[in-house]
């Protein structure tokens, strides 16, 4: 078996994933010589195990053939063990390998789970399908988050009917049809966000941070200041990056709230492997690797035959890309709250904004807009933005239809104006090209 690069003093170098995993098989049980590690059964089974609580989630590891006491992956463990806290999940490790390895499991593990949820999808809209009772579950746009029963569309005189203005305001006149399949949908997704919540937490406190972003708790280490590129490795063919940028896709910052949890421990993870000069450019700033459906760093940790994907192949926009977009709606959110300030006076209201000030303060963080502006708007994100445009109210009193009716509406019923903000936010990167939205400064509710 090949083993790992190695440097003059015959320390094992980790360029890649491969070459950890080449180091990984060839670890063995100190009692029996059993390799530890013999297929990724066993890296399931151990991830498994730190899920449903059975063993902690360390670089601990036990001998399936003698099961003799368990020993870090990667040193006799004698060192005194790092720890820390993700989300209330204790998080410990002895050495550099050890964290490696951590990382390398959770990633894995995250891997398996998120394609296996991919196809149960693909077979539940296929299945739909063919019965003929499929539902539209998002919108034509770009983005998530448009569940089809939360849009809570306008239909008729949007002045003057009692349902728009109560839809306007969040409120539904009825129940929509298929309710207790919605309930169940919705507690499937909080529970699968609680996992991914869980993944990304536990990633931020293990990742490397070159001490900008470093947790207190840890105290800098040759990992943090130097680590190995196989990190990176790991990351750019893990779909960690899909579903974070799926969530940095919605163009709904009213879902985004409503899993704040989930986006904050994004924030985190993101915030760890964007400041540091070994991965922000190939985890963030690049496009992202598009692999086949059931490829992931578990298969190819053990396919054996084939060599790290390189980013010649298919790729998708970058994670910077996303990001930049809904950042541009959390700017025009925090503005328009400016204006309407006693529409967001309430606890939704705070934690949408509070969300909104943790996007933009990541969007600094990371460099953004200098980004932006280096690459001249020839990344994967659309240029300028045409599609929403604010004009004078003199100018939107001549083309509006229903002016009579909007100026005779002196008090807006509570709740409006935050929805109408919210709604004009999203279209502000959910637009399809060739669509186009105007609206009055001081009055959004009169739009065309």
């Amino acid at each position: 078996m090949a083993s790992a690069s190695t440097t003059a003093s015959s320390a094992p170098v980790f360029n890649t994933y491969i070459d950890f995993v080449t180091y990984l098989k060839d670890r063995k049980c100190s009692k029996c010589n059993t390799a530890l590690i013999q297929s990724s059964k066993d890296v399931d089974a151990l991830f498994q195990s730190w899920l449903n609580g059975k063993a902690s989630v360390n670089s601990q590891i036990k001998c399936k053939k003698c099961s003799k006491a368990t020993t870090c992956i990667a040193c006799p463990g004698h060192t005194k063990p790092t720890v820390t806290e993700a989300n209330g999940i204790k998080v410990s490790w002895c050495c550099s390998r050890g964290r490696l390895f951590m990382i390398w499991v959770l990633l894995c593990g995250y891997d398996q789970e998120y394609c296996t949820r991919k196809r149960r999808e693909a077979a539940s809209s296929s299945s739909s399908s063919r019965s003929g009772k499929s539902q539209k579950t998002s919108s034509s746009g770009t983005g998530v988050g448009y569940s089809r029963w939360s849009d809570r569309e306008f239909r008729g005189d949007p002045f003057g009917r009692a349902d728009a203005y109560d839809r306007m305001a969040g409120q539904r006149t009825k129940e929509a049809p298929g309710g207790k399949q919605k309930a169940d949908a919705q507690t499937a997704e909080r529970r699968l966000d609680r996992f991914d919540m869980m993944v990304f937490a536990v990633l931020g406190a293990l990742c490397p941070s070159p001490g900008n972003d470093q947790n207190d708790k840890v105290p800098l280490s040759s990992f943090d200041v130097r680590p190995p590129k196989a990190v990176v490795s790991m990351l750019v063919v893990s779909r960690i990056l899909s579903k974070a940028a799926e969530l940095l896709r919605n163009d709904s910052l009213d879902n985004a709230t409503q899993r704040t949890d989930l986006y904050m421990a994004l924030i985190t993870f993101l915030k760890r492997v964007g400041v540091h000069d070994v991965s922000k450019q190939e985890v963030i700033f690049d496009d992202r690797l598009v692999l086949p459906e059931n490829v992931n760093l578990l298969t190819l940790s053990f396919s054996g035959a084939h060599p790290p994907p390189d980013r010649t192949k298919e790729t998708a926009s970058s994670l910077a890309d996303g990001l930049r977009r809904l950042n541009i709606q959390s700017d025009m959110m925090m503005r328009g709250a400016q204006n309407a300030r006693n529409e967001f006076k309430d606890q939704p209201g705070q934690d949408m904004l509070w969300l909104c000030r943790e996007i933009s303060d990541l969007s600094t963080h990371l460099k953004i807009e200098e980004w932006w502006t280096q690459v001249g708007g020839c990344g994967s994100v659309v240029g300028a933005d045409h599609g929403i445009v604010e004009v004078s109210d003199d100018q939107m009193k001549g083309m509006y239809s229903y002016i009579s009716e909007a100026l005779a509406l002196t008090q807006s019923p509570p709740g409006r104006i935050r929805r109408l903000i919210t709604e004009i936010t999203s279209l502000k990167t959910g637009l399809s090209s060739g669509i186009y939205v105007k609206h009055a400064m001081s009055r959004l509710d009169i739009m065309k």
